[in-house]
C-alpha cells in the first residue's frame, strides 16, 4: 500500500509539474504578446508623428522612393545589384507597411501632396 501511495504521489507530482509548466508557457506567451503589442503601439505612434506634418510626409515619400518601393528592383545582367535592390526594397516595404497600419489615410495625403509638388515643379520648368 505504501508503495502504491508513493507511486501515486510521484504521478500526482509529475501531473502538477506538467500543469505548472503549461501555465508558465501560457504566461510567457501572454507576456510576449503584450510586449509585441506595446512595440506595435510605439511604432504606430512614431509613424503617426512623422506622417502628421508635411515635412514628415515628404521625408517618408522620399524614403519610399529611394527604396524603390514603386519600381522593379531588377537590374538585368547584374544579379548582385538586383539582390542589393531587393534588400533595399524590403526595407521600404516595411516602412510602407508601418504607414498603412498606423495612418493609412495620411498615406493618401502624402501621395496627393507629392503629385501637387511635382505638378508645380513641372509648371515652373515649362516657364
Amino acid at each position: 500500500i505504501i508503495r502504491e501511495e508513493v507511486n501515486m504521489d510521484k504521478e500526482y507530482e509529475s501531473q502538477l509539474k506538467a500543469f505548472g509548466d503549461e501555465q508558465i508557457q501560457l504566461i510567457k506567451i501572454d507576456q510576449n504578446k503584450k510586449r509585441q503589442q506595446e512595440r506595435q503601439e510605439a511604432t504606430n505612434s512614431t509613424i503617426s508623428s512623422i506622417m502628421s506634418s508635411v515635412e514628415g510626409r515628404r521625408w517618408a515619400f522620399d524614403f519610399l522612393d529611394m527604396c524603390r518601393v514603386n519600381t522593379a528592383p531588377i537590374i538585368p545582367g547584374k544579379p548582385d545589384m538586383t539582390a542589393f535592390y531587393c534588400g533595399v526594397q524590403a526595407v521600404g516595404h516595411e516602412l510602407l507597411k508601418s504607414i498603412m497600419v498606423a495612418v493609412p489615410e495620411l498615406y493618401h495625403v502624402m501621395i496627393q501632396e507629392e503629385a501637387a509638388r511635382r505638378s508645380y515643379l513641372n509648371r515652373l520648368r515649362e516657364t
